[in-house]
């Protein structure tokens, strides 16, 4: 990280709490990193997405009540600057399809490496979209699929 590069602020939102907590310590040692909100639920991660305006929040797909996709969507409503990537247990596209039309930045499974969600993290905060280059295809075949199914509606 550059000294001027400002910390990236994150809000974890998993529905367990062995997985949020390792996560947390393990970017604990990035100080470019700063976790500054935690969430078990999709109610939750939007109230402390809302309360600490992170730069970005982690949500899983499965998460308690709401799911990650709709929270990625009330993330993005309510604090449009904060960037969501949705953590997913593995490829899923349908998962990916709805992610990236609630309009979530980034897609990751749980099996991707620590350092890859933190290139991730830095990643979406400067704007860019991060999803994994073996469904990259799937995805772009999937939403010209379902643009074509909209139009004939």
């Amino acid at each position: 990280m550059s000294t001027a590069e400002p910390k990236v602020r994150v809000l974890l939102a998993d529905g367990q709490a062995l997985f949020r907590e390792a996560v947390r310590v393990a970017l604990a040692a990035d100080d470019g990193v700063e976790v500054v909100a935690e969430a078990q639920d999709g109610p939750e991660a939007v109230r402390e997405a809302e309360r600490t305006r992170p730069d970005v929040a982690v949500v899983e797909a499965s998460l308690p009540t709401w799911g990650g996709v709709k929270v990625a969507e009330m993330i993005g409503e309510r604090v449009p600057r904060c960037r969501v990537i949705v953590l997913a247990g593995g490829d899923d596209e349908t998962v990916l399809v709805e992610a990236v039309e609630a309009g979530a930045s980034g897609y990751l499974t749980k099996e991707a490496p620590l350092g890859e969600l933190v290139r991730a993290m830095r990643a979406v905060r400067r704007g860019e979209i991060l999803v994994p280059p073996k469904l990259l295809g799937r995805l772009i075949s999937r939403l010209v699929q379902r643009r074509r199914e909209r139009d004939r509606a």
